[in-house]
C-alpha cells in the first residue's frame, strides 16, 4: 500500500486528492481519495479509467474482478458504468416486458404444456418440450403434440431409423409410442406375416427389391421361420404335440 496526495482523475473528469494507491494485483492501482469538495470522512475509491476497463472485462463481484475492493464499491461501479444489476425488480420487470411472449400448447390428451424449448427437425416438425401446467416442479419434458404423434405413426415400421433424426433419447420415443398404442415387437411381427408368402417363395434379392429390407435380413427371417416349422413338424411325427 502506498502513501500518495497526487491528484487523479476519474472517468468522468473529477479530480480527486488521493490519500492512497493500492497496487490491484493486475498491473494498475487503485486509488483512495478525496473529491475537490470534501477533505474528511472516509476516502472514495476513485473509477479510473484503468479500473473501468478491468471490471467490463471480468465482471463485478469481489471473486470476479480480483480486486481489493468491498461489494458497496463495486455494486456502484456497475451503476455508475450503466450495468444493470438483473436482480433489480425494476429491471426483472422490465425484461419480462419485453420477453418473448410464453406459448401454451396441447398433446394428444389435452394436456396444456408451457413451452420452454423448441427444436426444428429435418422431417419438418418442430419438438416442443415444456413444462405441464398445473405441476410447475416438473422438469420440461416433451410435448407429444398431434403434430409429433402422426410422425411417429408415419414411421411407425421403422422406429430406429426414426430415431436418428429426432433430438431426444430412444427411451424417449419408445415412451411416447407406447402412449399411442404402437409397439415395435407387435408391429414386426405384422409386418412380417403380411408379406409371409413373398417371404417362402421370392429370392431374397426380390423381396429385398419388393420390401426394400436388406436382401440378408429377408434371409435369415426365411431362415428363422423354416426352422420353426420344421421342428413343429418333427415334433408332430413324433407324438409330442398335435395340432
Amino acid at each position: 500500500m502506498l502513501e500518495t496526495v497526487t491528484p487523479i482523475t476519474d472517468i468522468d473528469g473529477r479530480v480527486f486528492a488521493c490519500r492512497q494507491a493500492i497496487d490491484s494485483g493486475h498491473g494498475f492501482l487503485t486509488f483512495l481519495g478525496y473529491p475537490e469538495d470534501r477533505s474528511q470522512g472516509t476516502p472514495e475509491a476513485v473509477l479510473t479509467r484503468e479500473l473501468a476497463d478491468h471490471l467490463l472485462a471480468h465482471g463485478f463481484s469481489k471473486k470476479r474482478s480480483g480486486l481489493p475492493l468491498g461489494l458497496v464499491r463495486l455494486k456502484k461501479f456497475r451503476k455508475r458504468l450503466g450495468i444493470v444489476d438483473g436482480r433489480d425488480r425494476q429491471e426483472r420487470a422490465r425484461r419480462a416486458a419485453l420477453a418473448k411472449p410464453v406459448r401454451i400448447v396441447d398433446d394428444i390428451d389435452g394436456a396444456r404444456f408451457r413451452v420452454r424449448r423448441e427444436q426444428k427437425t429435418d422431417l419438418g416438425v418442430t419438438i416442443l418440450r415444456g413444462v405441464e401446467i398445473g405441476r410447475p416442479k416438473t422438469s420440461p419434458q416433451v410435448v407429444l403434440t398431434p403434430a409429433l404423434a402422426a410422425l411417429i405413426r408415419e414411421w411407425a415400421d421403422f422406429p430406429m431409423k426414426l430415431d436418428a433424426f429426432l433430438p431426444f433419447d430412444t427411451k424417449i420415443l419408445m415412451n411416447l409410442r407406447n402412449r399411442l398404442g404402437l409397439s415395435w415387437h407387435d408391429d414386426r411381427a405384422a409386418w412380417w406375416a403380411e408379406r409371409f408368402g413373398d417371404l417362402l417363395t421370392l429370392t431374397p434379392e426380390d423381396f429385398s427389391a419388393r420390401h426394400g429390407r436388406r436382401p440378408n435380413v429377408a434371409a435369415d427371417e426365411r431362415r428363422a421361420v423354416l426352422y420353426v416349422e420344421n421342428a413343429c413338424r418333427r415334433r408332430r411325427q413324433t407324438g409330442i404335440f398335435s395340432i
